[in-house]
This record gives structure tokens, C-alpha cells and sequence, in this order.
């Protein structure tokens, strides 16, 4: 049986008699002392036995003796005592205590928050070849000039395949000045606007075909504008482009700003502006009324149809804006705006909010449902 040695100092100068808890063994004194004699208990006498018995047996037979003894006195397999740092302790004041019967060898566990993984710096191989052939099938079709530009990848922002559009078909075709970088999904539902909606919008208000498509925007690295979400726009992706106005074949330029004419938020502030000027009118009528000094009963008449007329009127902000005779050039734009609409995920124009009155936002953010169009 391996003897232990258990040293216990207690400074002289306190003058103290300590007993020594353990059983048979006599009080501590003055000083320092060794105890030489162990302490022998049943456990100990228990454990020297089997030791004696494992000699004998394989080291397989030997491990799986250990575990039993482990799982049998609730301890942990790699010993009785753990060393419990400073760190560990202030982390979890119960750590290295005593535990429960059921509870001994059971560890925490404790969740770790994850940080969310940053995008890898680079397209792989394989997502720029999908990429390529997914332009490949959608860009075939139709006549287009267009540059295929390296992969992009700024942090969250990028296209694993950018293309530099310049113009659709060929003779008699639509040029986009500034070339637009975006990808090719946009590149084919631009396309399928112009055929569907843009050119046939344009000879029948216009009586001329559009030439050119004057952009406002396509890639740019950046957060959505004119919205309190500070989420990452579908431009910083290469997914959207802006039209800020359109060539007809014949040289006229038809432009958001200049030509699509009052909103409904501008609609409104009109109405707002004469109801304030309404109660100046009837101040300066008060004493001309007053001079007039009508009956009692034709008084009491007025007043109560008055009250009657108050009842039914609607108020302002329940009042819907009339519109005013619109230009053509206006009747233009807002069919193709209103075209748009079944082509992307979302438009956005003049009456969305004021970022977008001067252009026309087209992207293809999933959603779920119908598209958003304002």
C-alpha cells in the first residue's frame, strides 16, 4: 500500500492546539509537523484489494475495470481532484464543489455564441462555371453587346460573373448609356421589359420607338436609400438597375424628374396648402355677414345644415388626390412603370418616396409573393 504524507504548517507564534479531524490521530501542535502514518479507511483497504486482483489481468480487462470503478464512485475518468484555475472559478462559482451523487462526473455544457461567418474572400471555381453557364442559357437567345467582367467580391457585396451591358440587338436596337454592370438574370428581364412593354408603350404615346436608355445606377456597393432598413441593397449585389430616362429614335429625351408629373404626396400637400387658406377667406367675410344681421329663424336653418353638411365631408388626409390631365410623356412613363411590375420582383418610382423621383428602380430580390410595386 503507497504511504502518503500530509503536511500541515501552523505558525508558532498563534500558540494554537489544533485536532486533527481524521480518526486516530492525535492533535496538531505547535509548529510544523509530517504525518508519517496513513490513513487507512475502508475505501483505501477496498481499492489496495483491487489493484492486488488487477495485476494479474490484460490491459484491456484493466480499462474496463477503471471505467466501472469510475462510473460506480461518480467520478470523472480523469481522476478525483481537478484543478480549477482562477478564470474557470470566476466564471462559474459552483466549479470544483462538491456534487451530488447523480450529478458526479457530469459536466456543463456551455453554449458558446457563435460570430456570424464572414463571406469567403473569393468565388469559388465552381460558383463562377454555374454562374457562366446560367449566362450562357439566358443570354443566348437575344443579341447583346456586352463585356464579362473578372468576379467581384467586396465583403458582402458582389457577382460571381459581372457583365457590362452596352446595347440590345443589333441595327435599330436600344444602347444603355452608361453601360450598366449587373448580372444576367437583370440582363434578360430588361430585355423581356423593353420588347414587352417599353417599345410598345413608346409607339403607341410617343409615336416613336426608344433608342436609348439613360441609367441612373447598377452595381454599387451600398445600403438601400430613401428606407429606414439598413439592409444591403440588391444593387450591391449586381441584382438592379436604375432608369433615369429614355431617347426616342427621333432625338426626344423623356425623363422620371422633368416628365412624370405630380405624385399623389405632391396632390396632397396641394389640398393641404388651400385648406389652410380657407379660414383667412372667412375671416375677412365675418363682417360683411355680420352687417347683413339675418333673422333668428333663418339662422337657427343655416346652422343646422351646416352641422349636417360637417357630418358627411370627409377629411383631408381621408380625401384621394384628383388627378390632374397628364402630357403623354407622363402617360408614358407610368405605363412602363406599371409594366415593370410583372417583369421584376420590385419597382420603385417618383410616388415610392422622394430618393426615387427622379428614376425608376427595377431589381429581383426574392419575395415570397406578389412583387413590390410603387
Amino acid at each position: 500500500m503507497k504511504r502518503t504524507s500530509l503536511i500541515l504548517a501552523v505558525p508558532a507564534a498563534l500558540g494554537l492546539g489544533l485536532a486533527n479531524p481524521a480518526k486516530g490521530l492525535p492533535p496538531i501542535a505547535d509548529g510544523a509537523h509530517r504525518l508519517e502514518r496513513p490513513v487507512e479507511t475502508a475505501r483505501m483497504r477496498k481499492g489496495a484489494a483491487r489493484r492486488e486482483r488487477l495485476r494479474g489481468e490484460p490491459a484491456e480487462h484493466r480499462e474496463d475495470s477503471a471505467r466501472a470503478q469510475v462510473r460506480s464512485e461518480g467520478q470523472s475518468p480523469a481522476g478525483r481532484v481537478s484543478a480549477i484555475s482562477p478564470a474557470e472559478a470566476a466564471r462559474d462559482p459552483h466549479a470544483g464543489a462538491p456534487r451530488a451523487p447523480g450529478e458526479a462526473g457530469r459536466e456543463a455544457i456551455v453554449a458558446t455564441p457563435q460570430s456570424p461567418e464572414a463571406p469567403p474572400p473569393n468565388w469559388s471555381d465552381a460558383e463562377v462555371i454555374a454562374a457562366l453557364r446560367q449566362c450562357l442559357r439566358l443570354l443566348a437567345p437575344m443579341a447583346t453587346s456586352i463585356d464579362i467582367l473578372d468576379p467581384i467580391r467586396t465583403g458582402e457585396c458582389g457577382t460571381p460573373v459581372p457583365i457590362r451591358l452596352k446595347r440590345f440587338g443589333a441595327t435599330g436596337g436600344v444602347d444603355v448609356e452608361p453601360p450598366a454592370v449587373v448580372n444576367c438574370q437583370v440582363i434578360a428581364r430588361l430585355h423581356d421589359w423593353i420588347e414587352g412593354t417599353l417599345q410598345p408603350a413608346a409607339e403607341r404615346l410617343l409615336g416613336s420607338r426608344i433608342a436609348r436608355i439613360v441609367t441612373a445606377s447598377s452595381y454599387d456597393c451600398r445600403n438601400r436609400i430613401g428606407s429606414s432598413s439598413v439592409r444591403i441593397s440588391e444593387h450591391a449585389f449586381a441584382n438592379a438597375i436604375d432608369v433615369g430616362a429614355v431617347v426616342t429614335a427621333d432625338g426626344r429625351s423623356i425623363d422620371v424628374l422633368t416628365n412624370w408629373g405630380p405624385t399623389a404626396r405632391d396632390l396632397r400637400a396641394q389640398q393641404i396648402a388651400r385648406a389652410a387658406d380657407r379660414p383667412e377667406d372667412r375671416k375677412t367675410a365675418a363682417p360683411e355677414e355680420a352687417a347683413k344681421k339675418p333673422d333668428k329663424g333663418r339662422r337657427r336653418k343655416e346652422a343646422s345644415s351646416s352641422e349636417r353638411a360637417s357630418a358627411n365631408r370627409k377629411s383631408l388626409t381621408d380625401a384621394v388626390p384628383v388627378a390632374q390631365p397628364r402630357t403623354r410623356e407622363a402617360e408614358f412613363l407610368r405605363a412602363v412603370h406599371a409594366g415593370a411590375c410583372g417583369v421584376f420582383s420590385t419597382v420603385l418610382g417618383p410616388e415610392a418616396n422622394e430618393a426615387h423621383r427622379n428614376h425608376l428602380h427595377f431589381d429581383l430580390a426574392p419575395r415570397r409573393h406578389k412583387a413590390l410595386c410603387e
